[in-house]
């Protein structure tokens, strides 16, 4: 895989029935690529849980933002949304 830090800074997963995953080993796989940051967003409960602070043995920040709060990312100023808010079509 070709997956660089420089070329990948922020990874947005959309997770059902492998949020587990995804939190997990595959969080782990983005870090250890050295992904800035990444999101899983649960399509359940549209929580997102941010990861920050990457290092080589995971991320050292984790939250869970609602799907009422103002999701945005440290790195794109104008990446911001309210995913409860979102209309779905």
């Amino acid at each position: 895989m070709n997956l660089k830090p420089e070329t990948a800074l922020l990874v947005v997963e959309i997770a059902d029935s492998s949020l587990g995953y995804d939190l997990g080993k595959k969080a782990n796989f983005y870090a250890s690529f050295g992904i800035r940051e990444l999101w899983v967003i649960d399509a359940v409960r549209l929580e997102t849980h941010v990861h920050q602070g990457v290092t080589a043995a995971g991320y050292r920040n984790k939250r869970v933002i609602q799907p009422d709060e103002m999701l945005a990312s440290d790195l794109f100023e104008d990446l911001a949304v309210r995913l409860g808010t979102l209309e779905l079509v």
